[in-house]
């Protein structure tokens, strides 16, 4: 009798010595909040890969502001800067564009969220001259991508 209910409750200690799931190939615990927020980082990828600009916005929130990781304002924008830029001459110059990121961290704290990952991007721009051949470039950096749930969807608020 008294093992009958003492394998119950080594169970329940296994359990929950192991802690809470996680998502797979990953140390991010498995919430529908994480998942919500990686399918938004998925998105941003493939949009960027495919150089969807519409795509990209929509993921934004129109709250969006980044500072450039200065102190300064010259280099400040909002939505509206964002856009600019994903409709500008720089951003159409692009011809091929591959994104690998690695989330290293994500928390969620309410409506609000983060993402620490290390982005690797290679992109190929069209010539700015005649005669000139088109070029690859190549970028590896640590960033952290912002959230904000509006209206139950995750929306980027800052970090592209």
């Amino acid at each position: 009798m008294l093992t009958r209910r003492l394998v119950p409750a080594a169970l329940l200690l296994l359990v929950a010595a192991c802690g809470a799931p996680k998502i797979k190939d990953t140390e991010i615990e498995d919430t529908p909040d994480n998942r919500a927020i990686l399918d938004v980082i998925e998105q941003y990828r493939l949009a960027y890969e495919k150089r969807d600009a519409p795509a990209l916005l929509a993921l934004v929130s129109p709250r969006y502001m980044e500072d450039g990781g200065t102190a300064g304002t010259e280099d400040d924008y909002d939505f509206d800067g964002l856009k600019a830029r994903l409709e500008g001459e720089d951003f159409a110059r692009v011809l091929k564009a591959r994104l690998s990121v690695t989330i290293n961290d994500l928390e969620v704290n309410g409506d609000r969220a983060h993402a620490d990952m290390r982005i690797e991007t290679r992109y190929q721009t069209g010539p700015t001259e005649e005669g000139q051949e088109p070029e690859w470039h190549m970028h590896a950096d640590d960033n952290r991508m912002e959230f904000s749930r509006n209206g139950g969807a995750w929306k980027i608020i800052s970090g592209m």
